[in-house]
């Protein structure tokens, strides 16, 4: 790695390391100068231990001021190059004086006493060996200043403290100096190269944190386009369905019905695709909110079996579902209606690549405290090759054509999107040929004394709502229109309004009491649905409020749910409005 040690950065880095370390030199120059003085005093020659004493303390004394100085500035002020350029200088100044002082310990040297001698040569150049380490680190050229200047002031004591036998002691010395510029080198690059590596990697950091950002606006932008598009697409597509609907009423000729059920199962599949895109961008975006409750798996289970079957049956399949008898009072803690959408994903693939034989919906006790939901299909199967791609979104199985009876390629990708957002483990075996068994793992089941049962979709009508008075709020005049055929042709007493001031004018002048309002969200003005239906609501507390919408964001649903009001996501299905207002408006 190539390193200047010129760049600003690094060297605001090494000052950092450098002012760290200026407590080192201090204790150093205080305590073990005591510490000697302590231990031979009475051996020591006087004059030369004060001498001695002084030059430490001064060097120690300097040391601490510059260190406070340095603190001051920093307090008040920003580091800059030229401030770190002076201090490197005055750093270089300071550690060559501790080098002199510490190489005037030959002051203290007796020529009688060989073992104090020795004793003071070691604790020299232990302290050099230190040093080449801690200002090695950050300040190459003090290091290599301190400690030659040090050793070289030695060499000149030791033939006045051992004679003859000087020379060898003198050699050694020199070597050690040199091996002690070659660890502080080493050092010294160790700490560069970390330094350098530290930059990297908050640089690196700081990339991916732009990135991060950058893919939060995205995200955001998308959410925005979304939640446009959720609304200008889901308008037209909610009105087309419903004028189809009723003009499927109307027709009795069996070429011109023809004809509309294949308009009618067009529009269907591009409200298909829409909501599984919307569905799939909610997922991805972590917008979905998880509602936990207990819930009876064995009755969500057999509702979606119910609502599939005639499907199942349109393809000539036999459609099963099996419970273990210990499993049917098994309850789990989730969310019914995300477990309630894998469910019905994996059976609606299921019956998409079976052409003929059987679907059995299975629910087994594998644990106490963990059951299996299988779905098995005897379908076309899915080859090892295939098996990792299932997941991805648009990935289908033998639809190289892109075939829409096959599918739109979501189904499987809401499912493994679901499953992770819930904490599930789902499992795939398959036989290419031979069929495929799709295994979601449900934790945390235990016994339930009740659990609830659930009426069949299949039963539910509303086709005849006669004498019903229906109060329909929308903007969109497309809407309104289709709104009115369908609902006029399931006899019902109906009243339309644009916003909410003409529904306010229709209600002020006829004695008519809504037993059911329709309101769009998004109406013109300041005035949205929840403040209509909240002021409806007040003026008829027995009407029952249904907020219609095209919007994403998950709060709104959780407003008007807070409110007390169902919340029907356009584009409606026929079946689903029937559904509800038989529902809401029983017989």
């Amino acid at each position: 790695m190539a390193i200047s040690v010129h760049d600003e950065r690094v060297r605001k880095a090494l000052f950092d390391l450098g002012y760290k370390n200026q407590v080192t030199a201090i204790a150093a120059s205080f305590l073990l100068p005591s510490i000697i003085a302590v231990s031979y005093y009475s051996r020591l020659p006087k004059p030369q231990l004060w001498w001695w004493l002084g030059l430490m303390f001064l060097a120690g004394a300097m040391v601490a001021a510059n260190r406070l100085l340095t603190a001051r500035f920093i307090r008040h002020k920003e580091i800059d190059r030229e401030f770190v350029e002076r201090w490197r200088r005055s750093y270089f100044f300071l550690v060559s004086f501790i080098g002199f002082s510490w190489g005037n310990v030959g002051l203290l040297f007796v020529p009688e006493n060989a073992t104090q001698n020795v004793v003071l040569i070691l604790i020299f150049l232990g302290v050099g060996a230190g040093a080449s380490s801690t200002a090695g680190m950050h300040h190459l050229k003090g290091m290599y200043a301190g400690t030659a200047i040090g050793i070289f002031i030695q060499l000149l004591y030791l033939p006045h403290a051992f004679g003859e036998h000087a020379l060898p002691l003198q050699m050694i010395m020199l070597l050690y100096m040199l091996v002690l510029f070659f660890v502080g080198r080493n050092v010294n690059r160790l700490v560069l190269d970390s330094i350098l590596l530290r930059f990297e990697n908050e640089e690196v950091l700081q990339q991916k944190m732009q990135e991060a950002a950058r893919a939060d606006r995205a995200n955001h932008d998308k959410s925005m386009f979304l939640a446009a598009a959720s609304h200008d697409l889901r308008q037209p597509v909610h009105a087309l369905l419903l004028f189809v609907a009723a003009l499927h009423q109307r027709i009795r000729d069996a070429r011109q019905l023809e004809l509309v059920g294949h308009i009618q199962k067009a529009g269907q599949t591009i409200a298909n695709l829409f909501n599984a895109l919307m569905e799939l961008s909610r997922l991805e975006s972590g917008s979905e909110k998880i509602e936990l409750a207990d819930v009876s798996v064995r009755d969500l289970l057999q509702q979606t079996v119910e609502r599939q079957r005639p499907q199942a049956e349109h393809k000539g399949l036999k459609l099963d579902a099996r419970a273990m008898r210990v499993a049917d009072d098994m309850m789990v803690r989730t969310d019914i209606v995300l477990l309630g959408r894998i469910a019905d994903n994996l059976i609606s693939n299921a019956i998409r690549y079976t052409q003929h034989g059987r679907i059995l919906v299975s629910l087994r006790l594998r644990r106490p405290d963990v059951l299996w939901l299988e779905i098995w299909d005897t379908g076309v199967g899915i080859s090892a090759d295939s098996l990792p791609k299932i997941f991805d979104p648009y990935f289908q199985v033998a639809n190289a054509e892109r075939d829409r009876s096959k599918g739109l390629g979501l189904g499987l990708a809401i499912v493994r999107k679901t499953a992770d957002l819930l904490g599930y483990q789902i499992e795939v075996c398959s036989r290419p040929g031979k069929g495929t068994r799709f295994r979601l793992v449900l934790p945390g089941a235990w016994t339930a004394r009740h659990h609830p049962q659930w009426q069949d979709a299949d039963q539910l009508h509303a086709h005849d709502l006669t004498g019903r008075r229906l109060l329909l709020i929308d903007d969109d005049t497309m809407v309104l229109e289709a709104m009115r055929i369908l609902l006029s042709s399931w006899n019902a007493d109906l009243r339309l309004a644009r916003d909410g001031n003409e529904c306010r004018s229709l209600l002020a002048e006829e004695d008519w009491v809504p037993d059911c309002v329709l309101c769009d969200y998004r109406l013109p003005g300041t005035e949205n649905g929840i403040d209509l239906l909240n002021m409806l609501v007040d003026r008829y507390p027995d009407v029952v409020a249904i907020l219609q919408t095209g919007e994403l964001d998950p709060k709104l649903r959780d407003m008007a749910e807070d409110a007390g009001y169902i919340v029907l996501t356009k584009p409606i299905a026929v079946g689903l409005l029937a559904s509800t207002l038989a529902a809401v408006l029983p017989n």
